[in-house]
């Protein structure tokens, strides 16, 4: 049993060749089969060649770019801040005010005006409220005595109302 069963199992590992496109690497050999478009790339390298070449002798004879022209940039910048900065100052010192110092005495007298009135009102609202503070009191005093009269109306009428303050 045990001998059937070690030929009959199965192997582990797979063993076999790995597997390969067929298709895509036939691509690669009919395309450089075809010799019109070997001369294409061919003629293509060639150009690449004489490309890298050149900018090869040309890499030699640059010089470094000046930094002259970098500074006429800034000159021109400062100058453009500096013309805007004049014509904004013109404008401000051309232009007139909007109070003139006969209407600032009025405003003045005005605002003192208001800030009287403001103070009167508050006063009359101070006054107001002790008016209604004491009308609370007075309520609430008539209330309780209301309650006595109505304990008191129960029983014999012996006290008025005039008694109980």
């Amino acid at each position: 049993m045990h001998l059937n069963n070690l030929q009959n199992s199965k192997p582990l590992v797979n063993n076999s060749q790995p597997w390969k496109p067929g298709h895509s690497i036939s691509r690669l050999v009919n395309k450089y089969t075809n010799t019109h478009e070997k001369e294409i790339s061919e003629s293509n390298s060639k150009l690449l060649r004489k490309m890298m070449e050149i900018q090869e002798r040309n890499a030699g004879f640059k010089q470094p770019p000046t930094h002259g022209s970098l500074e006429n940039l800034r000159k021109k910048e400062q100058n453009k801040i500096c013309s805007e900065n004049q014509t904004i100052l013109k404008r401000l010192q051309s232009a007139s005010s909007a109070y003139s110092k006969k209407n600032w005495v009025s405003d003045i007298e005005k605002v003192k005006k208001y800030r009287e009135n403001l103070q009167r009102k508050t006063r009359t609202n101070d006054d107001l409220n002790m008016l209604a503070a004491q009308e609370q009191v007075k309520r609430t005093l008539h209330s309780q005595s209301s309650s006595r009269k109505l304990k008191t109306s129960q029983g014999p009428r012996t006290t008025t109302y005039e008694s109980l303050y």
